[in-house]
């Protein structure tokens, strides 16, 4: 663990952990919608936004 790897050669099949790229990626995007209106404030209910799903948003213990 936490061991040189020694000189890597880098070519086109060699593969690359890209999840923490992915996550800012997914930020930045996020924050430029959030900035333009285009999505909830993080703090929102998700339901919210889904109107066409009213089901969702029922209470489990209610009848039906």
């Amino acid at each position: 663990m936490n061991e040189p790897l020694g000189h890597v050669r880098f070519t086109p099949d060699t593969l690359h952990d890209i999840r923490p790229v992915t996550k800012s990626v997914v930020g930045l995007l996020y924050g430029i919608a959030l900035a333009d209106g285009r999505v909830p404030k993080p703090h929102e209910p998700p339901l919210r936004n889904f109107p066409e799903y009213p089901d969702l948003a029922a209470d489990p213990g209610a009848p039906r």
